[in-house]
């Protein structure tokens, strides 16, 4: 997946006409703390799931000691490191930050971007892929820092602007692992050369130059040294249904429920598609059904509501009931939450017609979030469905997301959106929530990467020929 916005609201919110500023200023402790003044106040009034992991008076001494501990002046990469760094106390995948508009601009034009991506599995960060022209750095090199700052260092900056449900750490591990760049960028500036320090198998410990390349020639290397990974006609990469006849084995690909994705990036309408990939997993008598919502990062829960009226044979429930904040007692704890109406919430009817009644395996991963972890919470739920992969992003219990409120933060122009309608899709809801585990966990290692081997799918496989 070659896009670094993670929702299409934020590219929405991004094209509309904003203050342009200079990516290089400063910021007084003044100007910062009026900025997470204006912050704290919009999350007080807007978002639901403000209190859900963080008890008020952990929420006012987070942003009281941020204010109060800035080492001012801040320059652009420094004041959204430190702003965004509210994340680890909100803690909501769907409260996400941009920098202003002019950094985000240079990012897709002139930008002298890192030409390296890397694959972060948890503990460490490892070469995976080379755009430069420095043959010496390796995919599985492991990387132990970048212009002098230690690898675990950057790790963990970029990680606290993550977008994150509670404690469920495979969300912000996969934008890290897809998003690095844009987020490096972001969080420390860029420059003409990178100096990146390995430890090599063979070699031992390495230092290697590269130079930087801009947003287009790191497109055009990827399509050039990686085709099989980068299509060019991205219409082949969306809604997808694979069947094997002899093996009875049909593998539907949902990369999102997102319509307006589906139809911008794939030219693809949902509901009609999904309707004739049933009807076509019935006539071909397929006996095991694949699932892969891998990097799927919702959208439309309607969507997903009518894939699942085909997969449960029962009526169900897939959210309970919907609640927003009321204005009026946004500070009030206890009032200050009330009922929001939905048509995905209740009761919905299984759709008979090409109910497929076969065995069900649905591959997950941190990507796998917001309606996609809705998805696969149901389909749990029910005990429709074996699960393979990682842990879904995201809350199994409850989460937050559109309508969303936008906002730019007045000095140092980064773009907020605060999600404003909270999902319950259980009747309990422990505090420290997570997202839907699989029934077989898997380990991706670097080497499967280098190999290009699906080891998920292998899983799957294993299981049916068990």
């Amino acid at each position: 997946m070659d896009r670094f916005l993670l929702h299409l609201a934020l590219l929405l919110f991004l094209s509309t006409n904003l203050h342009t500023q200079d990516s290089n200023l400063s910021f007084t402790k003044e100007e910062i703390a009026q900025d997470l003044g204006f912050l704290k106040l919009n999350l007080e009034k807007y978002h639901p799931n403000l209190y859900q992991y963080s008890d008020k008076e952990t929420i006012h001494k987070f942003f009281k000691e941020l204010s109060e501990d800035i080492d001012a002046p801040l320059t652009t990469p420094e004041s959204f490191r430190l702003i965004a760094s509210t994340s680890v106390v909100v803690k909501d995948g769907h409260f996400a930050f941009t920098p202003n508009a002019q950094v985000l601009e240079n990012f897709y034009t002139t930008s002298k971007l890192l030409p390296l991506d890397l694959y972060y599995d948890g503990m460490n960060s490892y070469v995976l892929r080379n755009f430069s022209d420095n043959d010496k750095i390796l995919a599985g090199q492991k990387v132990l820092s970048i212009n002098g700052r230690a690898i675990e260092e950057i790790e963990g900056e970029i990680l606290d602007c993550l977008l994150r449900d509670g404690d469920n750490k495979t969300y912000p591990k996969w934008i890290f692992n897809n998003f690095l760049r844009a987020y490096y960028d972001f969080c420390f500036g860029n420059s003409e050369e990178y100096i990146i320090r390995l430890e090599d198998g063979k070699k031992g410990i390495i230092t290697e130059s590269v130079s930087s390349l801009n947003y287009t020639q790191i497109t055009q290397a990827k399509a050039e040294r990686y085709p099989n990974l980068y299509h060019v006609n991205k219409t082949e990469s969306g809604l997808k249904l694979d069947i094997d006849q002899e093996q009875g084995i049909a593998r539907m690909t949902i990369p999102s429920f997102d319509k307006a994705i589906l139809k911008k990036t794939y030219r693809q309408k949902f509901k009609p598609i999904i309707k004739d990939f049933m009807q076509r997993i019935r006539t071909s008598n397929a006996e095991h059904l694949i699932i892969d919502v891998r990097g799927n990062q919702g959208g439309e829960v309607s969507n997903a509501i009518y894939l699942l009226r085909h997969l449960i044979d029962e009526p169900f429930i897939t959210v309970l009931f919907h609640q927003k904040v009321n204005k009026k007692n946004y500070l009030d704890l206890s009032n200050r939450l009330k009922k929001a109406n939905s048509s995905v919430d209740g009761i919905k009817k299984p759709i008979t017609k090409n109910q497929f009644q076969g065995n069900i395996y649905v591959i997950i991963d941190g990507g796998s979030f917001s309606a996609s972890g809705i998805f696969a919470q149901a389909l749990k739920k029910y005990n429709k469905a074996t699960f393979i992969g990682e842990e879904t992003g995201g809350n199994a219990y409850t989460l937050v997301g559109l309508p969303e409120k936008k906002i730019t933060l007045p000095n140092t122009g980064i773009q907020v959106i605060i999600p404003r309608v909270q999902f319950n899709l259980q009747e309990n809801i422990p505090k420290n929530t997570s997202g839907v585990f699989p029934d077989v966990k898997t380990t991706i290692a670097i080497e499967n990467l280098i190999e290009n081997r699906d080891i998920d799918y292998e899983e799957v496989i294993k299981l049916i020929k068990k």
